[in-house]
């Protein structure tokens, strides 16, 4: 389906669009670490799923990748953005997609803010996992 309408429109996949899984996984990922932080966070403090659902708003609002051009910021914010794992996998899976070059700064940095949230998050979770059953 995607390819039909990529062709409908004039767009040719590129060798880039191999890419795409892997930036979908890298994206799933970043989920799951954040996610396990958060849930984690959740059990321990109980007044912290009020929190939750503003923070999530709050990263979806983070991530201008979904909602602007990268190149509509300035050079300092561009060096900036990608430590939201979202916006440089995001980005780059749109470019993957559309054919274009990926922009290999915001992806290596997204990659590695992505690697450490999700060995944090595992990690605290395993520390905190102990206490669940006390807790709740």
């Amino acid at each position: 389906m995607l390819l039909v309408l990529m062709l409908y429109y004039g767009v040719a996949p590129g060798v880039t669009l191999a890419l795409a899984p892997l930036l979908i996984l890298a994206l799933t990922a970043a989920a799951l670490g954040i996610g396990t932080l958060l849930s984690a966070l959740t059990v321990a403090y109980r007044d912290f799923r009020y929190i939750v659902p503003f923070l999530v708003q709050l990263w979806m609002f983070a991530t201008p990748a979904v909602y602007m051009d990268a190149t509509s910021v300035g050079p300092r914010w561009q060096a900036v953005l990608p430590l939201n794992p979202a916006y440089g996998l995001i980005l780059n899976f749109r470019y993957a997609v559309f054919g274009r070059p990926l922009d290999a700064y915001s992806l290596a940095v997204s990659l590695v803010v992505t690697l450490l949230g999700l060995v944090l998050g595992c990690l605290y979770f395993r520390r905190v996992e102990r206490s669940f059953a006390d807790i709740i």
